[in-house]
């Protein structure tokens, strides 16, 4: 059925936050290169406008309406079906309702629950949004009912009256819904809050307690319905757009119920799935008290090439990396910084923690550039483990050695909007100067770099202690939300000194 209704009205394509935000950016670019010594982003408006009753502004074709006669069952009646009854006897005093058990309704607009509304409604969605971005100084872009458009603050009030006699002209007079209709620096887009003075995109108010609400009601120590984890996981997976690098959780949630088909059946949550719930519940606090900081900027909405080219090794007793401006041939861009250090932790040489040394390095690396000041970069990753390289570029953490080191990771990437754009693997026998630096075969003082390029690596800073908070031989799982606030304070420990 679906695929009969693409075929006769289109495929529904509807935008994204990230479309939206791309499309006011280059609107934005546009006014700056109109502009160039003029512009500023206060010169920008945003806004939106909501139809009234959506589909309910078609309508059928007479002849088709007996075709949408529905009975309706005395038991069955419910709000609205009873007030339309109600309103029909009053005006036909003649009628003996209990002359008859059942009641047809005819409907001669759309309606909701029609398989087919949502692509007729497209069609007038797409032919809104044409002579919309036609009559307006603007750009515009619809979601179903919802048009979102980005103007400057000159043609505010010009777009607004533009939008308003297309809106009427083409579904009737009464079409628009005021109340919801408004130009402003602030506005809300489909679920996400897009504000013009700091520039950041965050999750709207009433959808943000809604989510508060959910993580916080859940006793992830009981038995759980699969519903309940499935509305979880689903959050997570749309907010991520939001808290980028909490995107390794949405996998963890859905593997908690993965092969159950019974949503009301009950399961217990596993000490993964507990720590991505108590990581959500921390960072949407964070987030509500520090906005400027854990919000995501409009620049990240966009495909960046990276900054910075991080090559890295680990072995089992140490780790070692080096840091440079990104260039196209790699090792070519200019020095930032040497790493190199030994683990304070004994992994007894059992192989089962290679995998997570080899990422402990990655940490090690961002956090290096946050001493250096650096954030909002993105990085290019270069090392000869496979498994590290894919944890950081597709955001996926398996396994509970790198429990720890995982939460660091997504705390550091978040508070500096620091993201992995692309990765490069290249074996072991091409990654000899980090390979040498972990076995500390080599002392990167004898490599003849400027000493101002060596990180301060020694056993009381802050790469080390950050680090040790990753330990994976740490027995001491975090399976209880109070070591879990215990490990998030340590972590917000270290994040204060690299701030000062």
């Amino acid at each position: 059925m679906k695929e009969h209704h693409q075929n006769r009205w289109g495929r529904i394509v509807l935008p994204t936050i990230s479309s939206l935000v791309n499309q006011l950016m280059d609107y934005a670019d546009a006014q700056r290169i109109s502009h160039p010594t003029t512009f500023q982003w206060s010169d920008l408006r945003v806004g939106k406008s909501d139809l009234s009753k959506a589909f309910s502004l078609l309508s059928f074709r007479p002849a088709d309406v007996p075709l949408l006669a529905c009975e309706m069952y005395q038991d069955e009646w419910a709000p609205p079906d009873t007030t339309i009854l109600h309103d029909y006897l009053v005006s036909h005093p003649e009628v003996d309702p209990s002359s008859s058990h059942s009641w047809s309704i005819v409907y001669t607009t759309g309606l909701f629950g029609l398989s087919v509304m949502p692509f007729v409604f497209g069609v007038a969605s797409r032919v809104l949004e044409f002579c919309l971005q036609c009559a307006i100084h603007g750009s515009v872009s619809g979601y179903v009912d919802d048009m979102m458009f980005i103007t400057l603050l000159k043609h505010s009030k010009h777009d607004i009256c533009a939008l308003t006699e297309v809106i009427e002209t083409l579904l009737g007079p009464d079409a628009l819904e005021w109340t919801k209709t408004f130009c402003a620096l602030r506005v809300d887009w489909i679920g996400y809050t897009v504000d013009l003075t700091t520039q950041l995109v965050t999750i709207a108010r009433h959808n943000f307690l809604k989510i508060l609400h959910g993580f916080f009601v859940i006793d992830e120590t009981a038995l759980v319905t699969v519903r309940t984890l499935s509305t979880l996981a689903a959050w997570s997976s749309r907010y991520t757009t939001i808290l980028i690098s909490l995107t390794p959780l949405t996998s963890i949630l859905y593997r908690e119920f993965h092969g159950h088909t019974d949503l009301n059946h009950i399961i217990p949550v596993s000490p993964l799935g507990r720590s991505a719930i108590w990581v959500w519940r921390a960072a949407l606090i964070c987030l509500d008290l520090n906005e400027s900081t854990f919000a995501a900027p409009f620049k990240s909405f966009r495909l960046s090439s990276p900054t910075y080219e991080v090559n890295y090794d680990s072995c089992l007793t140490g780790t070692g990396f080096v840091i440079r401006e990104y260039s196209e041939v790699a090792g070519t861009g200019n020095l930032i910084t040497i790493g190199q250090f030994p683990f304070g932790f004994d992994c007894h040489a059992d192989s089962g923690y290679q995998n997570t040394s080899e990422f402990l390095a990655i940490v090690a690396a961002i956090t290096a550039l946050t001493q250096l000041g650096i954030s909002n970069v993105t990085l290019h990753l270069v090392g000869d483990s496979i498994t590290s390289l894919a944890w950081s570029s597709l955001e996926r953490f398996t396994g509970v050695l790198c429990q720890r080191a995982s939460i660091v990771y997504m705390l550091l990437a978040t508070t500096f909007n620091i993201r992995v754009a692309s990765v490069t693997h290249i074996p072991g026998t091409e990654n000899v100067l980090c390979d040498r630096l972990s076995r500390y075969d080599v002392l990167r003082e004898n490599l003849g770099y400027p000493s101002s390029s060596l990180c301060d690596c020694g056993v009381q800073s802050i790469i080390c202690s950050m680090v040790h908070l990753c330990d994976p031989t740490n027995r001491e799982h975090i399976i209880t939300e109070e070591s879990f606030l215990t490990f998030w304070s340590s972590i917000h420990v270290l994040l204060d000194q690299v701030r000062l």
